[in-house]
């Protein structure tokens, strides 16, 4: 990526100013306070995103004097030989836009807000890391002329490890190694639970086919049980039968004897008469 130009309206001390760039170094060159550090300032606000607070804590002061808005262009050149121009304003409300050069003219692009205008510009600027652009110009392409050295002159060497790390980003690496490693950990963890768990169930296991053979064989033997049963039950019913038609005939046999004894009687009386008459004949 190449920055071609840059244009300043209304910011600090800059009303109206253009500059353009050419391959390789440039060097901005000049007395203290002719505006340097703001033009450096204005390339972080408008294609990094930086918040102006960051250069000037109050958004007013990265203003001219006297004026209520203002606005920075950066033109740019990606790998592809492709042209952007990206313009971002100063004051309430803030507009981010990028746009392609088509022909002689720049077409705004399409974006539903600032986080998908940062996204577009990552990926122009080759920049896709975790980090957002703001974080990547400060802690690596353009540190603060106070800051500069900052990392250098740290005397503690865990500070100064810890600053190098953010630098680099190798912080974010620690921080996932960390995170992999309690990961880690639970999944080991798990494991051995689980591994617990199976041994018994291994152990049960291994006495199926035994439990398998004895539930056949108390099948096949309930199966005979109930054959069995089911035959006593249609024998005990054939007995019932039986045992029915031996009361019919037990109750025949008493009315047959009731009947003979009527008989009896009826006998003894007639040859008491009879008794009884041949005594009057003679």
């Amino acid at each position: 990526m190449q920055i071609l130009s840059i244009h300043l309206k209304n910011i600090k001390s800059h009303r109206d100013l253009n500059l353009s760039f050419s391959p390789g170094i440039n060097v901005l060159a000049g007395p203290n306070g002719i505006g340097k550090s703001t033009i450096f300032e204005a390339i972080g606000y408008a294609l990094f995103g930086v918040d102006a607070q960051s250069f000037v804590g109050n958004v007013e002061r990265f203003l001219t004097i006297g004026s209520k808005r203002g606005e920075i262009a950066v033109v740019f050149e990606v790998a592809d030989g492709e042209r952007y121009r990206v313009s971002r304003t100063v004051g309430t409300p803030s507009r981010w836009l990028l746009a392609r050069e088509v022909g002689e003219t720049f077409e705004v692009e399409e974006h539903k807000d600032g986080k998908e205008t940062e996204a577009r510009l990552k990926e122009l600027l080759g920049l896709n890391a975790g980090r957002s652009l703001a974080e990547q110009f400060e802690l690596v392409i353009g540190p603060f002329q106070h800051e500069f050295l900052g990392p250098f002159v740290i005397r503690q060497a865990t500070r100064r490890r810890d600053k190098f790390d953010e630098i680099l980003g190798i912080d974010s690496w620690r921080k996932t190694f960390t995170e992999t490693k309690v990961l880690a950990g639970a999944i080991r963890a798990k494991i051995e639970a689980l591994e617990s768990a199976i041994t018994p169930l291994e152990a049960q296991a291994a006495e199926l086919p035994a439990k398998k053979e004895e539930l056949q064989t108390t099948k096949t033997t309930l199966a005979q049980a109930e054959t069995e049963l089911a035959s006593q039950r249609q024998q005990l019913k054939e007995l019932g039968k039986r045992l029915q038609a031996l009361d019919k005939r037990e109750k025949e046999l008493k009315e047959l004897e009731k009947a003979i004894e009527t008989l009896r009687e009826r006998i003894a009386n007639g040859h008491e008469r009879i008794a009884k008459q041949k005594q009057l004949v003679t």
